[in-house]
């Protein structure tokens, strides 16, 4: 074989491959319009959906809304009456209480008419007094001229002239007390005045209010009769919200194909794009191979893939059924109609209430201002009653001066007596001397008439006073009575007003839901017409989908005629053996596809084994072991059909029994949760096995191809591992080296490379050396290495991998506290990190997602640099003068890692926290992380499958704890339940969207101090050709070659 047909078979092969590729992409392009489209009709049947639920909570609300009308309205009435009858009795009782006043002014004007009497009687005992002291004086002259005859004479006269004069002494008191008395009942008089005209505003109140009922008391069969007519109108939209609803249920019958032909659709493009990026990567490979042996080779490869080429027309498309919107369509005008109807009724009710309520709140003012007025009465009832009880004191002191008039009047009766006897013996004196004695005693008995009369006037005076008294307690005691009974009536309308302003919040919601309808049936409309648009353009594109894979079907005969016609002629003869040799730093923990849980064991692993599909180095899925696979409508049952004649490294032929063997090891080790959602396995026949999902699993067949899934023989033992991959063990000496052999019989055809070795070299000085003695073909370089090339021997690429320092919440420690996991955040400089320390190896990390991971989120900010605020924060925490404590933070040895560790650590120190490094081996540092003995560990995690799910579920799913992925062994059912809920979405873009709430959370509880995201620096020897940073971290030797 020559250079000649080397160019011959490329240039034959070349415009094919041109053409291919072109369809391919085209083939992609009208995928993504189909996603686009299913997305789109997808959000509208969902937007449909909700529309329903809130056409539904708007029916429901107004229904609602009938039921509380009926029963307030009832309550109202009610209300109505208790008010109204209560008031009534108020007004009564005022009534009562204006006859009770009449009675008191009855009372008051003969207690005047008495204390009047009083006085009159006062005067004549004044006048009387008068007179007898006349009447003395006169009798005394003449007893004095009588000489001894009439001494004794003189003596009485004399006494009774003091007499007159001490009964004229205590007369005057009593005119004062008369005096008070009457000007006392002046008062009363007035304050009864005032209490009568405060019974006649309440009659005027009681008008007013009685009207006011009237008004208030009609709005009640106006609502009876508004609340029937919306009755009538909400029947009629319930009866069309159930035919609507039963559209819906058509409508999530639509969803559910929906789902289930974007699963197919994606299913078939992952398919296609595997088979397709696996030839595109043979065919760069084919044309850039440059010698002889190397063409050979990947012509041979080239080969076997077509082979093994399946058969796309298993992959045909259904097409959704027509979805006939006429008549929701219909149900949806005759809605709006009656909508609009029930809008303006409510609204009328609505401004009516508005009024009503306005009415009954002057209800209530007139009936405060009827309540003021009993208060009033009340207060001048009570004054009335404490002067009537000053009047009873006041007559009560007319007795002591009564007394000494009456003891006055007995005296000068005596004094009359003896005036009669001495007179007598006056001799010619007696005649008129018994005149005077006479004129004496008929004046001192009408003196004692009057004074007997001024006491049975007290009397009657205390009598009335007693009774006035009584009037008025009675008069109290009604005036409680008038004001419990307005008590209760305002009680009636201020729940009346309490039942209005419900009412009026009802009717603006019931406004509300009515506009709502309107607005949610047009919206409805518009959805449905936008989902048959849709539907249109999804019928053209399947059209078109299925054309384009028919063109590559065609073109892929093609290649493979060409590649058939020069079979014979394709031959080389070399006994040249090709090798490579990787530097690794550490030994594999394991040699297990099942229980590796670190990059250095899937390093060796991905050599030696592999699954149904795998990835390539630029994380495309390429086919494994499997010739296709087909998925169900609901996408929970998945079909996988092997290829025949692919063989274990000891030549045993892998079955459907040894996928199912692999995966059940899987299912009992620390990556269970790789495939936990997967419920049973069945073998169908040797070469065809069916997977039972509990729920549709978006990044399903990229977890079958991340290495765990690896499939592996019924006797596997991992001290000497036989997988079916592109290379076998050869020998593993620990802390040497691994020497791995192309396998002859690998199913896409032996690789390029005879002999790989993965050399463990610690030291990157000693790594050094052998790399520039060429010793060493491939080599990851760490930050201090990179100083030793020049830019262009570098060749560097981003990985999706998260660094981050891990914090033990199993432990009790100051680190618990969100404010500390805060200001940690804070106190790190994570751009002078990555610039500095890592010299540009990685980009800072605002969260938990790498850049190219789906679900990253570019606007996150996370946690910028800021010492101030993470001072702050520890002040917050109670740390202000930093932490007593040192706590270990545990690293994997190396000078590289140290490096950072000790950044981190000076970082740390600034805020008063204080870090003890401890540096283990891998192995040891692994164990201790896994085992929860670790408080703090510096930890990165690179991506198996290039999904989100790896990084939140692995590493913050509490079913994880340990050697699963969760060394923080942080627990939050919230968090599971978010993680479980993203796990099961189908749609696409919802999925994302709660993959990035989940980030949120992470970021905002300050789960991990984020630290940095991963680029990788390699130095690669300039004969070795293929290679390219894989995104996993990963050197994947099959696609590399010699020149």
């Amino acid at each position: 074989m020559g250079s000649h047909l080397i160019d011959e078979i490329t240039g034959r092969l070349k415009p094919l491959f041109t053409q291919y590729d072109s369809n391919f992409q085209n083939f992609l392009m009208i995928g993504q319009r189909i996603d686009n489209s299913l997305l789109l009709n997808s959000d509208l049947l969902t937007e449909i959906k909700q529309r329903f639920n809130n056409l539904s909570a708007s029916v429901e609300l107004v229904l609602e809304g009938i039921e509380v009308f009926d029963s307030e309205i009832k309550r109202m009435s009610e209300q109505l009456k208790k008010s109204i009858n209560n008031f009534t009795e108020s007004i009564s009782i005022s009534e009562k209480i204006s006859l009770d006043l009449n009675n008191i002014s009855d009372v008051l004007k003969k207690i005047q008419n008495g204390a009047i009497e009083l006085a009159k009687i006062i005067q004549n005992i004044n006048y009387i007094s008068e007179s007898i002291e006349v009447a003395s004086r006169n009798a005394g002259i003449t007893a004095y001229h009588a000489g001894r005859e009439g001494r004794g004479f003189e003596v009485i006269a004399r006494e009774m002239t003091n007499l007159v004069r001490g009964a004229r002494t205590q007369a005057k008191i009593i005119p004062e007390i008369s005096h008070l008395f009457l000007k006392d009942i002046d008062e009363l008089n007035d304050d009864l005045k005032k209490i009568q005209d405060i019974i006649l505003y309440l009659k005027e109140i009681s008008d007013k209010f009685l009207n006011i009922n009237s008004e208030l008391l009609n709005l009640v069969p106006y609502i009876e009769n508004t609340i029937k007519e919306i009755s009538n109108s909400i029947t009629v939209q319930k009866e069309l919200y159930d035919n609507l609803q039963s559209e819906s249920k058509k409508l999530s019958e639509h969803l559910n194909e929906i789902y289930s032909i974007t699963r197919m659709s994606a299913a078939t493009e992952m398919f296609y794009s595997a088979f397709f990026q696996h030839l595109n990567n043979i065919k760069n490979s084919l044309l850039n191979a440059g010698e002889e042996h190397n063409f050979y080779l990947f012509y041979n490869m080239l080969r076997k893939i077509l082979e093994n080429e399946p058969r796309f027309e298993e992959y045909s498309f259904r097409l959704l059924k027509k979805l006939d919107i006429h008549t929701s369509e219909r149900f949806i005008l005759q809605f709006i109609s009656e909508a609009k109807h029930l809008n303006e009724i409510i609204n009328l009710i609505s401004n009516k209430i508005k009024s009503w309520v306005k009415t009954n709140a002057f209800a209530i003012e007139t009936l405060n201002r009827a309540k003021n007025f009993y208060t009033d009465i009340g207060e001048l009832l009570n004054s009335l009653s404490e002067k009537s009880y000053k009047l009873k004191k006041l007559i009560n002191r007319v007795e002591n001066p009564l007394e000494e008039l009456r003891q006055i009047a007995e005296r000068s009766r005596l004094l009359g007596l003896y005036a009669g006897i001495e007179s007598a013996r006056s001799g010619k004196y007696a005649e008129a001397l018994g005149v005077v004695t006479g004129e004496i005693k008929s004046l001192s008995i009408r003196s004692s008439e009057f004074i007997s009369n001024i006491g049975i006037i007290e009397e009657q005076i205390l009598k009335d006073i007693r009774h006035l008294i009584t009037c008025f307690i009675q008069a109290s005691g009604d005036v409680e009575l008038g004001k419990d009974a307005l008590n209760i009536s305002i009680e009636a309308m201020s729940e009346n007003s309490r039942v209005l302003e419900n009412l009026s919040s009802l009717t603006q919601e019931m406004f509300s839901s009515t506009s709502e309808m309107v607005n949610q049936c047009s919206m409805l409309g518009e959805h449905h017409r936008n989902f048959e648009e849709q539907f249109l353009n999804i019928e053209e594109n399947f059209n078109a989908y299925s054309k384009t894979v028919k063109l590559n079907e065609n073109l892929t005969r093609e290649i493979k005629a060409v590649i058939d016609g020069y079979q014979k002629e394709v031959y080389v003869i070399t006994t040249e053996r090709k090798k490579l040799v990787l530097r690794a730093i550490e030994d594999p923990i394991v040699l297990d596809p099942a229980t590796k849980t670190d990059t250095t064991s899937h390093q060796v692993i991905e050599q030696i084994f592999t699954g149904l599909y795998t990835f390539d180095q630029s994380n495309h899925l390429i086919p494994g072991i499997a010739y296709s696979f087909a998925v169900s409508e609901d996408g929970k049952v998945w079909d996988f059909y092997l290829k025949k004649g692919v063989k274990f490294h000891n030549g045993v032929e892998v079955e459907a029994k040894d996928v199912v063997h692999s995966l059940n090891r899987v299912k009992k080790g620390p990556n269970a949760f790789f495939i936990e959602y997967l419920t049973d396995m069945a073998v169908i026949d040797p070469y065809h096995m069916r997977f039972f999902l509990k729920f549709p699993f978006v990044p399903f067949l990229s977890n079958l191809a991340c290495g765990v899934c690896d499939i592996v023989p019924a006797d596997f033992n991992p001290d000497k591992p036989v997988g079916c991959g592109p290379y076998k063990l050869v020998s593993y000496e620990k802390e040497k080296e691994i020497i791995l052999e192309a396998f002859d019989d690998f199913y896409d055809g032996r690789p390029p490379i005879d002999e790989c070795i993965i050399k463990i070299v610690k030291d990157d000085k000693e790594a050094l050396e052998l790399f520039k003695r060429g010793d060493i073909s491939i080599m990851s370089l760490t930050a201090d290495m990179l100083q030793e090339f020049s830019p262009d021997e570098i060749i560097s690429g981003p990985v999706l991998s998260t660094q981050y320092l891990a914090i033990n919440f199993s432990k009790k420690t100051p680190f618990t506290e969100l404010a500390v996991r805060q200001a940690m955040n804070y106190a790190l400089d994570k751009e002078y990190y990555c610039r500095t320390i890592l010299k540009g190896k990685a980009i800072p990390a605002h969260g938990l997602y790498p850049p190219g991971l789906p679900g990253f989120n570019d606007k996150l900010i996370g946690y910028p640099y800021d010492l101030k605020k993470a001072r702050d924060l520890m002040r917050q925490a109670g740390f202000g003068g930093g932490i007593d404590e040192e706590f270990v933070l545990d690293i994997r040895a190396g000078a590289d890692i140290l490096r950072r560790a000790e950044f981190i650590r000076e970082s740390f120190a600034k805020i008063g926290i204080y870090l003890t490094i401890n540096s283990l081996p891998w192995n040891e540092f692994l164990n201790k992380t896994y085992s929860g003995d670790s408080i703090m560990s510096l930890r990165g995690w690179v991506s198996d499958n290039g999904d989100p799910d790896n990084f939140a579920h692995t590493l913050f799913h509490s079913k994880n704890f340990g050697a699963s992925g969760n060394t923080s062994f942080y627990a939050n059912e919230e968090l599971d339940r978010m993680i479980e809920n993203a796990r099961s979405e189908q749609n696409p873009r919802l999925r994302l969207e709660l993959y990035r709430k989940i980030e949120n959370f992470i970021v905002e509880n300050a789960l991990l101090v984020f630290i940095s995201h991963g680029v990788d620096c390699y130095a690669v020897q300039k004969n070795v050709k293929g290679f390219m940073v894989d995104p996993f971290g990963l050197v994947r030797f099959r696609n590399l070659f010699i020149a």
